[in-house]
């Protein structure tokens, strides 16, 4: 099978087949394959990335997260979150200084944090070298929680944080 899902390799879907989409989602989007009415690869990248800085993804992330939680019912605002990690393998042309050795599964990489709201939309993300312990990591993820959603009391966290995260949000954070 090829990337066509549900097809025999070799026989190609129809240009405008949306069943190509869901890989797409999972897989992005390479910039190569940008759509023809769109602008050159580096000035899409450009603005992704002129985007990212000034904050412009993060406040559209916000704005759909609060219609979505409109659109359920919800509140705009959710008040209790979940915060939690996964490592991953970096290849070796990731930066040394945003990688690192995590003994525990022995991966040589970067781990994710996400903050989500209890119906898993996501409020925060970010990334550290897996070998920074999850308490020290949690303490940026939530320092940055408090900046941008002030609303929130409170936060689920695995044992990986562990207690000295909680007394450090009981000090640092009321």
């Amino acid at each position: 099978m090829d990337d066509t899902i549900g097809r025999p390799a070799g026989e190609a879907s129809a240009p405008g087949d949306c069943r190509r989409d869901p890989l797409r989602v999972l897989r992005g989007l390479p910039l190569a394959d940008l759509p023809t009415d769109f602008p050159p690869s580096p000035t899409v990248y450009g603005f992704f990335r002129r985007w990212a800085k000034a904050g412009v993804l993060g406040q559209l992330r916000d704005r759909m997260r609060r219609r979505v939680r409109c659109e359920m019912g919800d509140p705009p605002h959710g008040v209790a979150t979940v915060i939690g990690s996964q490592s991953v393998k970096a290849a070796e042309t990731v930066g040394k200084t945003s990688r690192g050795y995590g003994p525990g599964k022995g991966i040589n990489g970067r781990k994710r944090h996400l903050i989500c709201d209890l119906t898993g939309l996501p409020l925060l993300a970010s990334v550290t070298p897996v070998s920074m312990q999850d308490a020290y990591a949690g303490r940026i993820a939530l320092t940055r929680l408090r900046q941008d959603h002030p609303e929130v009391e409170t936060v689920w966290a695995d044992r990986a944080c562990g207690g000295a995260l909680i007394a450090w949000a009981k000090t640092s954070l009321d």
